[in-house]
């Protein structure tokens, strides 16, 4: 069974799964990334270490009959420090400032990418509905031209139409089949390229959704 999908799922799966946007959000992480890393270096620094030994024995000593343990078996240390950078010469605040425009830059190309997907596969829907639209009419009227060849041919025969009546018709009929199969040949090329736009391994696939005409007045005022 053929799935038919519909503009906005269509939209939304392309803005999160396609290449391109998954790679303008990596960029996005590593110029956020970025940014934080550039202010770390301003905020004050803790470092701890920790150290721990184990002796094969610990030393005796006797004193009159007296026996003195001198360190233990199993010896800790734990050393901590804090810095904090109190002047660079003006190297933290241009990194922050250059991550910062790189942040900046990373989310407008985010924006602007996934933008673009969505115009790009609107513009692609719409372009194969009406491919498909010009199929169906192209189809209907090559019917109609058929069943006037037929009856203009039914009423020659019975004497009631003239041979150029029917010449007339024949000639219609026949300049509509090329429209035909001109329709249906772009209907094929809108569908494999449509296809390839959002990266469907299906062969075969339909679509679903309303083919509607705004009129849309530009302000000039």
């Amino acid at each position: 069974m053929v799935q038919a999908h519909q503009l906005p799922r269509l939209r939304e799966q392309q803005r999160q799964q396609s290449g391109t946007a998954l790679n303008a959000r990596r960029d996005q992480s590593i110029a956020d990334t970025k940014v934080t890393q550039a202010r770390s270096e301003a905020l004050p620094q803790l470092s701890a270490s920790g150290n721990y030994t184990r002796m094969d024995e610990v030393q005796r000593l006797d004193f009159g009959g007296q026996a003195i343990t001198m360190g233990n078996l199993d010896n800790y240390s734990v050393t901590a420090s804090l810095s904090q950078l109190l002047y660079s010469g003006g190297r933290v605040g241009a990194a922050l400032r250059a991550a910062g425009l790189a942040k900046s830059h990373a989310e407008w190309a985010r924006q602007e990418t996934e933008a673009a997907i969505i115009r790009d596969v609107s513009l692609g829907f719409h372009d194969l509905l009406m491919a498909r639209e010009a199929v169906k009419v192209s189809e209907e009227s090559v019917a109609q031209l058929e069943a006037l060849v037929k009856q203009t041919r039914d009423k020659q025969a019975r004497g009631v139409s003239s041979e150029f009546e029917l010449l007339t018709a024949e000639v219609k009929l026949a300049n509509e089949k090329p429209l035909l199969i001109r329709a249906r040949g772009n209907l094929t090329v809108a569908m494999e390229g449509f296809r390839r736009l959002l990266g469907m391994d299906e062969s075969t696939f339909d679509i679903e959704g309303p083919l509607s005409f705004r009129d849309w007045k530009p302000d000039v005022g």
